[in-house]
């Protein structure tokens, strides 16, 4: 019987600890296979279950007191969601169909969760296998273990590695399982309080969450004017569907990878041309960013790319760590939402008036404004202690408490909802690539020309081209 290593894993974590742990044991079963109790390791993503694992996890053992081990490392992504390479595992635990045909009861198993308490949910995953594999017939070698990323994931993780496969086969080869013992009492009372835990995670998991909005919707138009010209040339009525296009009728897709390389003015192949009279605007640019695209095409024809993108609007916003308050967020929302108003009564009279001159008096107030915001965030949510700040009246407790509050505030997390076209002009399929385009502060843009010029010798006028 060879013992089963699967993994969900968003950042790697969880997959590069299973991987090394199913390494580890295939070099001690090659150093001394008498004394190894699985004869083999499988080690592959959870999703890989169903082609891998299940039809032997589903058959009986040749001793009849004899289990299949199964190690478990999940991680939690997003708010209590699984990684993309675990997602099918968890809805095939979930569904109701599964149930009766108890998979695991001829298996034993041990789960290691990965989180971060910082979230409002703390391995909510790991926790849901740990008690849907019980549930499905599964004998529990060992309690679950949640490590936890925000005080450091080793301090749970390496104790669970160095004796979790030597539990498994203890249990597999017939010994009681962490729950089975009647010595142990508080461990199965605490591992029934981790199952009501986890239970009710779950419920939090499934739940329709309710977001805590950080910034004043703002109103759309039931249609674009893309959907009124294009119901005008077709002679549909407002009421009317649009048409359906089929796929193979749409441009095809392209996709490019560059690499950062200068956009340089001076090349010495074309200073011929320049002595003859040519412009820098007349001179062929082969590494211009317009040259390397990746375009989304729709049935519209209308196309959004890194020159003209879709300018989407944040329709709400919510923090996914546990207890960062939204208030600092909504202040700086109004302060910029009253702004903003004021900057678009007053651009109706610059553009009428073709006033320049205020049309970048404008741009300049947006940026104090911008740079503003980071000051009351950077007062809101401190990093560290303020270089005047003393220690007097203050204990080690009250310092150590500070401390993680810096931690955490340098954690945060935020949940936003992107409003996307709404006639069509976007079209995807699952493995297409979507990049947001964020505007930097001025004061950010300016700290990264001055690291360019002081460590790499590249100077705010050169042009250079970054994953174009």
């Amino acid at each position: 019987m060879k013992v089963y290593i699967l993994y969900g894993s968003a950042t790697g974590n969880a997959e590069h600890m299973a991987k090394d742990l199913a390494a580890s044991y295939q070099t001690a079963l090659q150093s001394s296979p008498s004394t190894a109790y699985f004869p083999s390791v499988t080690c592959c993503p959870l999703n890989d279950y169903k082609k891998k694992c299940l039809d032997v996890w589903s058959a009986p053992p040749a001793s009849p007191a004899a289990k299949h081990g199964v190690l478990f490392l999940c991680s939690t992504t997003g708010n209590a969601d699984a990684p993309e390479n675990a997602d099918r595992f968890v809805r095939w635990l979930k569904r109701k169909s599964t149930e009766p045909t108890r998979p695991f009861r001829h298996c034993a198993y041990a789960v290691l969760g990965l989180g971060d308490s910082n979230y409002d949910v703390f391995c909510a995953v790991g926790k849901l296998i740990d008690r849907k594999v019980g549930e499905l017939g599964g004998t529990r070698a060992r309690s679950v273990a949640c490590a936890d990323e925000a005080t450091g994931l080793e301090e749970v993780v390496e104790p669970w590695v160095t004796g979790v496969l030597d539990d498994l086969a203890r249990v597999c080869g017939g010994g009681l399982g962490a729950t089975d013992s009647a010595s142990t009492t508080s461990a199965s009372a605490s591992a029934a309080a981790e199952e009501d835990s986890s239970a009710a995670e779950e419920k939090k998991m499934d739940d329709e969450p309710r977001p805590i909005s950080t910034q004043t919707p703002i109103p759309t138009t039931p249609s674009s004017e893309g959907v009124a010209t294009l119901r005008k040339h077709l002679g549909l009525a407002p009421q009317d569907p649009l048409p359906a296009v089929p796929h193979s009728c749409l441009p095809a897709m392209t996709s490019h990878l560059s690499s950062c390389e200068f956009v340089r003015d001076d090349d010495d192949d074309h200073d011929d041309d320049i002595a003859n009279g040519a412009t820098r605007s007349d001179r062929p640019r082969e590494n211009s960013v317009e040259d390397h695209l990746t375009e989304t095409s729709g049935s519209s024809g209308c196309h959004f790319t890194l020159t003209r993108p879709y300018e989407s609007r944040i329709l709400n916003a919510r923090y996914l760590t546990k207890g960062t308050g939204a208030e600092c967020a909504r202040n700086v929302c109004e302060m910029m939402m009253m702004s903003t108003t004021t900057t678009t009564e007053k651009t109706k009279h610059w553009n009428d008036a073709a006033c320049s001159d205020e049309e970048e008096e404008a741009t300049a107030e947006r940026d104090r404004l911008l740079l503003r915001a980071m000051e009351m965030y950077d007062r809101h949510f401190p990093l560290a202690a303020p270089s005047n700040n003393d220690a007097d009246g203050s204990n080690d407790n009250d310092e150590r408490q500070q401390r993680l509050q810096y931690v955490k505030n340098g954690k945060r997390v935020i949940e936003m909802t992107l409003a996307l076209p709404d006639d069509f002009t976007l079209e995807y399929e699952p493995g297409d690539s979507v990049g947001l385009l964020v505007p930097n502060a001025p004061h950010a843009t300016r700290f990264v020309l001055d690291m360019l010029r002081a460590h790499h010798g590249i100077l705010p006028t050169q042009k250079i081209v970054l994953d174009g």
